[in-house]
């Protein structure tokens, strides 16, 4: 698989078509200022239509406890839309999540580490997460420790559809 820098995160997103409201094409093509008048001019064609609803209010895709309320210290967005939702993960020395439930989802190591995840079934495994690894895990609950030193930080991109 390619290796993507982990400045180019913003760039993997678009790429990837994740992006796709005219505000945020504009942020990236046009800078901050670009994004302002395409955020005014897209609210203004909301307030027109009818406003659309926020993406992260809607919560009828979860089919189980959201990590980012179980573990605000760990979990982050950074990008969410109607398709999917982006978090950066950050697991310092001896951080842990409780259970908590995926979609299908799609990760991509900045920096690794080990991580030790307990599924719902309880059965226990030590991933040993290495730069530049990517994987596509399957929908599903578990539970997570650092087990070992350093900062592990993932990007990861929760499927919704």
């Amino acid at each position: 698989m390619t290796r993507i820098k982990a400045g180019l995160v913003p760039s993997l997103v678009l790429t990837l078509g994740l992006c796709l409201s005219p505000a945020a094409q504009a942020d990236h093509h046009e800078g901050k200022a670009g994004a302002k008048a395409g955020a005014k001019a897209g609210a203004k064609a909301g307030a027109k239509a009818g406003a659309k609803k926020d993406p992260a209010a809607d919560k009828s895709w979860r089919k189980g406890p959201d990590p980012i309320e179980v573990g605000p210290t760990v979990y982050k967005t950074i990008f969410e839309n109607e398709r999917v939702r982006v978090n950066e993960v950050t697991f310092k020395p001896k951080a842990k999540i409780a259970s908590h439930w995926h979609p299908d989802h799609v990760v991509y190591v900045i920096s690794g580490g080990k991580l030790k995840i307990t599924g719902e079934d309880g059965k226990e495994q030590v991933m040993d997460l290495k730069k530049g690894m990517t994987a596509m895990l399957p929908t599903g609950s578990h539970s997570a420790v650092h087990a070992g030193g350093g900062t592990i930080k993932v990007v990861q991109v929760e499927l919704k559809k």
